[in-house]
């Protein structure tokens, strides 16, 4: 059931959460969710609604987050954007899965959790073309990178839409680590949505709307402390020298786990992300010995 959170905003909860903004006859979509099925419950909300889909912003590149484009692009003309970064992404999929690999992906993590179906962009939220758009729809876009490289939140209406900048409670509880591309960006775009927690609500990727600045600036501190745990765990098996592979292997053992390939990746490259955070931080160093990136906390 589509929820309506703000004026002009709604929301449709599920497994990944799909925005709607109302302007006149108009409707943007924020995000598509997996695939065509998403694109379909869309496209049929639009026409309960009564409205035209004029355009789609994806807040990043992740497939569960674009996966209905290309439904959506072959019914109705519409336009398409997101930030300069994921643009390339959602263009060509296959960066995902190589990058996360670190070399070209073989067939088994060429999946559609990882890898969504191309859709093109028309152009970046950074263009002019968008620019003009924003201010007719009365939409701002917020930078919140971090979990992906270039994600951007949508604000409009007192409601900001956040990506995955946040994670539900129960989502942390259950799997400890979640990914992230950048930890070291993520912390610094966690503190800025504190900014933000005078407003109506947030509505993240995944899980309810988050309404009320308690619950919000709750919410926050939740991810902000699942950060700062994860950085304690890593400086605790840094204390001697530990190779990449070894402190990855370390770390998940502490979890009763069973990992699928494409979660695998995704904890190697966030476990990654944490190394290269706290090395900016000057916690951390790194040498090479026997052809392996060894790892040691400073003194």
């Amino acid at each position: 059931m589509v929820k309506k959170i703000g004026e002009s905003v709604f929301y449709l909860k599920g497994g990944v959460n799909i925005g709607f903004i109302v302007y006149e006859d108009s409707l943007i979509v924020i995000d598509t969710g997996f695939d065509k099925g998403y694109g379909r419950k869309i496209l049929k909300i639009s026409k309960d609604m009564e409205k035209n889909i004029v355009g789609i912003i994806n807040t990043h590149s992740h497939a569960d987050h674009f996966g209905g484009n290309g439904y959506l692009q072959d019914r109705v003309s519409l336009w398409v954007t997101t930030s300069k970064v994921e643009k390339a992404i959602i263009e060509n999929p296959i960066f995902e899965p190589m990058y996360l690999f670190g070399g070209a992906p073989f067939g088994e993590i060429r999946t559609k959790f990882l890898e969504g179906k191309p859709s093109y962009v028309d152009f970046a939220v950074e263009s002019d073309n968008f620019r003009e758009l924003s201010k007719e729809f009365n939409i701002k876009i917020v930078d919140l990178p971090g979990h992906s490289p270039g994600q951007i939140g949508i604000f409009c209406d007192d409601v900001l839409f956040v990506g995955d900048a946040i994670m539900p409670s129960s989502v942390i509880k259950k799997y400890k680590i979640v990914y992230t591309y950048d930890p070291y960006i993520h912390k610094q775009t966690l503190y800025k949505l504190k900014e933000f927690t005078n407003i109506n609500a947030f509505i993240p990727g995944h899980g309810e709307a988050i309404i009320g600045k308690y619950e919000m600036e709750n919410i926050i501190n939740i991810n902000l402390e699942n950060i700062v745990f994860i950085e304690k765990s890593l400086l605790e098996l840094l204390e001697n020298p530990v190779s990449t592979e070894d402190v990855f292997s370390k770390f998940i053992l502490t979890f009763d786990i069973n990992f699928t390939i494409d979660q695998l990746l995704l904890l190697y490259s966030t476990i990654k992300g944490f190394l290269s955070g706290l090395k900016r931080e000057g916690r951390i160093d790194f040498f090479i010995e026997n052809g392996r990136i060894m790892w040691k906390k400073r003194a």
